[in-house]
């Protein structure tokens, strides 16, 4: 037997042309090795989708029971299709966006839809959910305003069909928040009353408004109260407008003195307490002491004697009252101390500048206990 050693060295006198075929033997073997890898890989592509990459950036998904919109962002670098499961639910893909559109949800119930988005082999599934009708007025049974042009907006949840009612001078539309109502300018010389009645299928709310102030309050009143000598007394009075003070004045209550009042939003009269005010630009001032029950005068600054106002309807005219009732005020003495008073009426007095003498009994000019004001029809 020949070696195999023996039979190169036969073939190849020479080493170096022996390692020079061993070389160019093992470079074609890794050529032919790549070639092969690169084929597999190639086939590999050709036969294989890479992976889907559909994902949703943003999404608006949550309607009120009113027909609305909303979108969903997607990110992709493939087509892809948008479906909605529900007829009320529609879809617009525009691009990288899908417009989404509900219809308006004429139930009391609440109600849901899926959007599925596809893009290859992926799918993403987003719920849909739309709030039901909801009827509800929520402001006031009834609003006093102010003689003057009124605006005002009645918070509410409109979403049945519904009618509206109101006289003449009340104007109204629909707005964001509910329903807002203009009330016209009063110069009919009177407090005046309107009702606005909303009407749908599954109720109604009916709002009183009455509107009235300085213009409609003004004019001749009968003054009932009692007197220092406990005695019942009836006058004719006066509330007037202050053109000055933007204040009502009370004339004939004290043959020399006007008694300044102020009005309210809601209407009520006030008598400030420990209040001064100039008499016809002269040295003697007015001086309003509250009258207690026990017959002392309470004279803490900061405090108010109110009387609310009551409208009465008489032959389609709403006529005012005032009364200056018992009531008791919570304050604190000059020691800080908590005490209460019970008032029921007050006592007008003067002093002459810039001696401030008001106690002595000389300069009492009356006192009013439980003092009525109504309006002469």
């Amino acid at each position: 037997m020949v070696h195999p050693q023996a039979a190169i060295n036969s073939e190849y006198s020479d080493y170096s042309e022996y390692s020079e075929y061993s070389e160019t033997m093992n470079y074609t073997k890794l050529c032919l090795t790549l070639l092969g890898v690169l084929s597999l890989c190639t086939a590999c592509r050709e036969g294989d989708e890479p992976a889907d990459d559909l994902a949703v950036v943003r999404s608006s998904l949550n309607f009120p029971s009113k027909g609305a919109t909303g979108e969903i962002e997607v990110s992709t670098s493939k087509p892809y299709t948008a479906v909605a499961d529900k007829e009320w639910c529609s879809i617009a893909v525009e691009g990288n966006l899908v417009r989404v559109s509900v219809t308006k949800n004429g139930d009391f119930e609440s109600r849901s839809a899926t959007i599925t988005l596809t893009s290859g082999t992926k799918r993403l599934r987003l719920p849909v959910s739309q709030m039901g009708s909801i009827w509800a007025i929520r402001g006031a049974d009834s609003y006093l305003t102010s003689d003057e042009d009124t605006t005002l907006t009645i918070p509410a949840t409109l979403d049945f069909e519904y009618t509206v009612s109101m006289p003449e001078w009340i104007e109204g539309q629909e707005v964001e928040d509910g329903y807002q109502l203009h009330l016209l300018d009063n110069d009919t010389g009177a407090g005046r009353e309107g009702i606005v009645t909303f009407t749908s299928i599954v109720g109604s709310k009916v709002i009183t408004f009455r509107q009235f102030g300085t213009k409609s309050v003004c004019g001749s009143y009968k003054a009932t109260y009692v007197n220092a000598k406990e005695k019942a007394v009836t006058q004719d009075v006066t509330l007037a407008a202050s053109d000055t003070r933007g204040m009502l004045i009370l004339k004939g209550l004290h043959a020399k003195y006007d008694l300044p009042l102020i009005m309210k939003s809601d209407g009520t009269l006030r008598v400030e307490g420990s209040g001064l005010v100039e008499h016809n630009n002269t040295i003697g001032y007015l001086f309003t002491v509250l009258h207690c029950t026990d017959g002392t005068d309470f004279t803490t600054q900061g405090y108010y004697y109110d009387a609310p106002l009551t409208l009465t309807r008489t032959n389609n005219v709403l006529v005012p009252s005032f009364t200056f009732a018992t009531t008791t005020i919570n304050y604190k003495d000059m020691f800080e101390q908590d005490m209460t008073a019970t008032v029921d009426g007050f006592t007008l007095k003067t002093y002459t500048y810039p001696t401030v003498s008001y106690f002595f009994e000389d300069q009492v000019l009356g006192q009013y206990t439980n003092l009525r004001l109504e309006k002469n029809k």
